[in-house]
């Protein structure tokens, strides 16, 4: 079985796609640590910083490991693609679920969670001699990567196990990574070329297909959409609505994809692109109109 009854029970209870809160979370929440990161990489490339603040120097070293082989290798594409499991929103939460159906998108684990989770790194290394600081990490740790979990549960698309199975990871990675690092120094020209492949896999090798929505508050005079090339949308009557509702189904290559939106800017819809790095960009649309219920 795909899900347990927890997973089941929770995917049901808590499902509000339209929360505002859960939306800022999916989009900036994991981006807060995805700068952390960045910040630690830059750290580590302070000139003899191992032998002037070891604490500092191993610190930065396992949050970036962590990252990169935590966050990134193995929660998002070994176990991901090992576990293979479709989202709730596409066989829980629609109105008519079926376990048959092509899924578009993976659920095990939470890419986003495990990235928050990533706070809780320092722990490992700051414990022994600063515990307050360390305790410190590990509960704004814990705090942060749940609360992105539960966002993301909102959002319908992880389950409670794959944020649990986020956080596994992450603090695996994280014990592992401190016990490596106590007598090991990574060499910076090693650490720049692990970040460089792990970023061109993430953007070359990251195949997605994304379904985004933006329902029409004021009327469209354009429409840019170069990733439709030519194909028309496709127009379907829906009494469900009460606004035009436009679905793209897009597919490509790159990340990140919280960040690709479709944006009404003043007056022309248009897909943002700009906060990543995509190519092969492809998609079709559907055009759903309101009707009026009789």
């Amino acid at each position: 079985s795909y899900l347990t009854g927890a997973d089941a029970a929770l995917a049901r209870r808590l499902y509000n796609p339209d929360a505002p809160w859960a939306q800022f979370l999916r989009e900036y929440g994991a981006l807060s640590l995805g700068v952390l990161a960045w910040l630690a990489l830059a750290v580590l490339f302070w000139p003899n910083l191992h032998s002037r603040a070891p604490a500092l120097y191993r610190t930065a070293a396992v949050l970036v490991i962590t990252a990169i082989f935590g966050a990134g290798i193995l929660n998002q594409v070994v176990v991901k693609d090992l576990a293979d499991r479709p989202r709730p929103r596409d066989i829980l939460l629609d109105e008519t679920p079926s376990l048959t159906t092509e899924f578009k998108g993976k659920s095990m684990p939470s890419g986003h969670a495990g990235l928050g989770f990533v706070l809780m790194a320092p722990f490992f290394v700051l414990r022994p001699r600063h515990p307050k600081l360390a305790n410190g990490f590990l509960l704004a740790g814990a705090l942060w990567g749940s609360a992105i979990g539960v966002a993301r549960m909102v959002a319908g698309a992880h389950f409670l196990s794959d944020v649990l199975i986020a956080a596994l990871i992450t603090l695996l990675t994280a014990f592992m990574a401190s016990i490596f690092l106590k007598n090991y120094t990574i060499p910076r020209w090693l650490l720049a070329t692990i970040m460089l492949l792990t970023g061109a896999a993430f953007i070359l090798g990251n195949a997605f297909t994304l379904t985004l929505r933006h329902q029409a508050t004021t009327p469209w005079h354009v429409l840019n959409l170069p990733c439709l090339r030519g194909q028309p949308l496709t127009t379907v009557p829906d009494a469900t609505i009460s606004h035009p509702t436009l679905e793209l189904t897009l597919t490509g290559y790159g990340a990140p994809l919280s960040q690709l939106r479709l944006i009404d800017d003043t007056g022309t819809l248009r897909l943002r692109t700009q906060y990543g790095v995509y190519h092969s960009l492809t998609c079709t649309g559907q055009l759903r109109m309101p009707t009026t219920l009789n």
